[in-house]
Order: structure tokens, then sequence, then C-alpha cells
């Protein structure tokens, strides 16, 4: 998983491998185990997509106005600013044609905007808050840590110490001392638990607005991941190491 953490493995077991060159040519042994661990941490990357698209605003019994991207950005921008996003974790999509509008023959445009947030109470806040017109959809894309590579490194270790300690565990069966680890396999992909929500709210209508303001984000406070390792140890009996 990480090339320079396997480099590292790798030249240790070089090592130790020419050092005890002339103690395993006696009679050497290999056993391969396998070894897992998982790792929960709070996000602070929560990624979000929200839809945008322009729509009418009765204005008089039979009269209406359209109300552009550009005030529906205005109205999302103010409580994005409220909920502490800073700009640059603000991103406005290329803009499309939504769909063929029934009223003046008019297209009407819509957006998405991707939004980083760096704390579940912003995320909190913005279910609140973003049941207005012209909002189509809210959507938590993604979640990640800006460290997670040293989560990764950590959950690894983790992994190879328990077939480690699996590994000496066998050997006492046998009477025997593990050496040195000669190949190190990730049996599986790191993964972790795919969260995913979506709140469609159409034009704010109540339904939808109560429905966002009662989003459940507790399968989002952990991101959980799992590690696999197989590893095959090079070992000797104690009659082996008695008899060199």
């Amino acid at each position: 998983m990480n090339a320079t953490f396997y480099s590292k493995i790798f030249l240790l077991i070089s090592f130790l491998t020419s050092s005890l060159i002339g103690f395993t040519q006696v009679g050497d042994g290999k056993i391969t185990v396998s070894g897992s661990s998982s790792i929960s941490v709070a996000p602070n990357l929560i990624n979000v997509e929200i839809g945008t698209t322009e729509y009418y605003k009765k204005t008089g019994k039979n009269d209406s106005v359209k109300v552009t991207l550009a005030e529906i950005d205005k109205q999302v921008s103010s409580i994005l600013n409220a909920a502490m996003v800073p700009d640059s974790l603000i991103t406005l999509n290329q803009i499309g044609n939504y769909y063929w509008g029934q009223r003046n023959s008019d297209f009407l445009m819509g957006r998405s905007i991707t939004v980083t947030l760096t704390d579940i109470s912003q995320l909190e806040f913005l279910s609140e808050n973003l049941g207005i017109p012209g909002i189509t959809s809210f959507r938590i894309a993604s979640t990640d840590r800006s460290d997670m590579e040293k989560y990764n490194l950590q959950g690894l270790n983790t992994a190879l110490e328990r077939a480690r300690e699996k590994a000496e565990s066998m050997m006492k069966d046998i009477n025997g001392k593990i050496i040195c680890p000669v190949e190190i396999e990730e049996t599986g992909p790191v993964y972790y638990d795919e969260v995913e929500n979506m709140v469609t709210a159409m034009d704010g209508s109540p339904m939808m607005l109560r429905a966002a303001k009662n989003m459940s984000f507790d399968n989002l406070r952990k991101i959980t991941r799992r590690y696999n390792v197989k590893v095959t140890y090079l070992f000797i009996t104690q009659q082996q190491e008695t008899s060199k």
C-alpha cells in the first residue's frame, strides 16, 4: 500500500537474512500466517455536493419571476459562511442546462457546488439550513482524513504484529523459534466502510426540508478501515539451534 513503508521492511528483511545466512543453512523452515486489524478515526475532510437549479418565484396571482443561479449562489454562499466554511474549500462547478422550462419556453440552468467540510458540526448546520428554494440536492460524497496515511501505517503495523504473534504461538507447539520475515503480502485492499447520504429538497418543500433537518450523521462520525496481511517467516526448531 505504501512503497516507502514496504521498502523499509524489505531492506530490514534483506539485512537480517544476510546476517543470519550461516545460521539458517542448517535445517531451516518456513511458516506462513495471516494478520488483520482495523482502525476507526474521526473524519476531518467531508466532501459535500450541493445541487442548485434556477426556478420561478410567484410575484402575483398570474405572474412569476425567474430566480437566477447568481441569486441562488449568493444565498448558498451566505449559509456556507455562517457554517465557517472558507472560500478556498468551495468550488462552483460548470453551469449546464438542467431542463427545459415550461414557462416562456426558457431553459432553467443548474450547477453543483462542491464543498469540503472539516467538522461534522458544519455538516449538521448545513443540513438544517440548506432546505431553501433552488437547492435540488444535498449529497455527502465522501469522508476522509488529511493525515490518513499515518493511520494506514498504524493499521498495517498492527496487522503485521498480530501475524507475528500468531507465528510465535504456533512455534511453541514444535519448540521452534521465529528468525525473520522473508515475504510480506497484503491479501486484500485496504478499504473503509463506504458512507453516502442524499437528501433531495425540491424547491425547499416542507416535507423534504423536515427530512433534511432530521438527518442522522452517526454513521459518518467515524472512518473504519481494515487491513489484512500474509507473512512468511523463517524459523528453526530448538534441535536445529542446539546442533548449530
